[in-house]
């Protein structure tokens, strides 16, 4: 019978046995009631200070005395004097999670329209995530031990109730895996092969989700690389080893390219000076990596930006401007460290480039831009780092070129969709979801990247390869697992409360509701 009614919980198993009023949910409930109050007759406000406080341990949240100021009103201080709270490090809980939860049941019997007045566990747990911020959201959200819930046998073929829910948690198992290892890659080896774009990649996603992993990346992302008044320098005899990419990339372009008689302006192969060549397109990466970094060196990012000029060209392109995806990754990269498309003629002339029309500019039919990079990149990538680089200067969605790019990328969805180029997929989802798509509508991508990004074969290499060898980028499994993770920590925070909503199930399913 204790068994039957406590649902398995070894907890509730324990007061009921303890309670000796009979083994029934009333006895349980008074029980309960008498471990909440300090008395036995209570106000409406007492009440309602124990069920705020009994909501959120559900979510094994402390709360401050701030939190439930906002909730109860002025006098919630006074008021916790009658309740059995206990205190840690400022912040108040009133006990276990599971008697949390009994403890709400208990008040809601007695006072069923708290809920209407406060809001659910789960409404009041979401009220209490909106303040964190990404790092504070992806610990509380841990705590939840969410990955254990996610295979629950459902069909994820459609999009709503708890077939969606249970797609999201799917979806935060594999950040969670992806996450992990990450980290495990960063701990062996923080160069990831000295290698300093796949750094900055894992970089930009551990900084919010893995401060230990963080740290030893960012001290060799900022040694290995000095900043000059002309440009970057790397320290050592010879640059890091993502230098060989362009190298493949000059060599691609040598082969050809689809779009080579319609640009009149861009450099032939042979008059390309690679190394300017990948010192351009590394500033953009070193900005993008201190905008989104745990500790922001500004004095760093006052040297970068202060050397953008020497690899600016008079048309406001970025060296090379037959290669249109350096300029969106230093426009990338100043976006993330706060800057808009009103910050300076700099910006303002490069995001004018980017918006000259052919045979002057690099803009194709007023929707798409060349790559110019022969079969290195595809006209999908280039479009959908543009498009990135505008929407995150401000330029706004409406805008006539921005609307006409993602109609570009939307209308030729089965061609980038069902490309083995990973990185491809990721950067147009990724755009596509700036532009105002919902994420909802590239489940199917989205699910096949997961699936690459999960599969072994796929981090046998380790966090970098070798381009000329490989005719890949070197830094393709950090960069598409750190697009992945940020693709996916949108949508966590997008549907927070649907997960705390899951996390809560298993109480609601239990026998002690009837």
């Amino acid at each position: 019978r204790v068994w039957s009614i406590s649902g398995g919980d070894c907890y509730i198993a324990r007061l009921l046995s303890e309670s000796g009023d009979g083994l029934d949910a009333d006895a349980l409930a008074r029980s309960i009631s008498a471990r909440i109050f300090k008395k036995r007759r209570t106000t409406k406000l007492e009440r309602a200070t124990a069920y705020v406080l009994a909501s959120l341990g559900q979510f094994d949240i402390p709360v401050s005395e701030a939190f439930l100021r906002h909730h109860i009103g002025s006098g919630a201080s006074e008021l916790l004097a009658v309740i059995k709270v206990r205190k840690s490090r400022g912040r108040l809980f009133l006990g276990h999670r599971t008697f949390c939860f009994l403890s709400s049941l208990a008040l809601l019997r007695d006072e069923p329209e708290l809920r209407n007045t406060y809001g659910s566990a789960s409404d009041l747990a979401f009220q209490y995530a909106q303040g964190l911020n990404d790092s504070q959201l992806f610990d509380f959200l841990s705590r939840l031990d969410l990955s254990t819930r996610q295979n629950r046998g459902l069909d994820v073929s459609t999009p709503t109730g708890d077939q969606q829910r249970g797609f999201i948690l799917q979806l935060w198992a594999a950040f969670d895996t992806l996450r992990n290892r990450l980290v495990r890659l960063a701990e062996q080896d923080p160069t990831f092969g000295d290698n300093i774009a796949s750094a900055v990649f894992a970089g930009t996603v551990l900084s919010h989700f893995s401060g230990e992993s963080w740290e030893p990346i960012s001290g060799y992302v900022r040694q290995r690389w000095l900043i000059e008044s002309d440009g970057v320098r790397a320290t050592g005899a010879a640059p890091s080893t993502e230098r060989d990419d362009f190298d493949a990339i000059v060599e691609t372009i040598e082969r050809g390219d689809p779009f080579e008689d319609q640009f009149r302006y861009w450099e032939q192969a042979s008059t390309i000076d690679r190394d300017r060549f990948h010192h351009a397109w590394l500033l953009g990466l070193l900005l993008l990596f201190e905008g989104r970094a745990q500790n922001r060196d500004l004095e760093r990012e006052r040297l970068l930006k202060s050397c953008i000029a020497a690899y600016c060209l008079p048309s406001g392109a970025v060296y090379p401007q037959r290669v249109v995806w350096v300029t969106a990754r230093v426009l990338i990269g100043l976006a993330a460290t706060g800057e808009t498309m009103d910050s300076s003629n700099l910006i303002r002339s490069s995001i004018g480039w980017l918006k000259q029309p052919c045979p002057n500019g690099p803009l194709i039919d007023g929707s798409f831009w060349a790559h110019g990079t022969g079969t290195w990149n595809t006209p999908y990538q280039a479009t959908a780092m543009c498009l990135a680089a505008l929407l995150d200067l401000g330029v706004s969605p409406v805008d006539p070129i921005v609307a006409n790019a993602r109609s570009y990328l939307l209308e030729r969805r089965p061609d980038w969709s069902t490309t083995e180029n990973e990185i491809t997929r990721i950067d147009v989802i990724d755009a596509l979801i700036r532009a105002g798509s919902d994420w909802r509508a590239f489940r199917d991508e989205i699910q096949s990247i997961v699936t690459w990004s999960l599969d072994p074969n796929s981090w046998a290499s380790g966090g970098s390869v070798k381009a000329t060898e490989k005719n890949i980028e070197s830094s393709t499994l950090p960069y598409v697992t750190s697009q992945l993770l940020q693709l996916l920590w949108t949508v966590m925070k997008d549907n927070t409360k649907e997960i705390l909503r899951e996390a809560n199930q298993r109480f609601f399913e239990s026998d002690l509701r009837q």
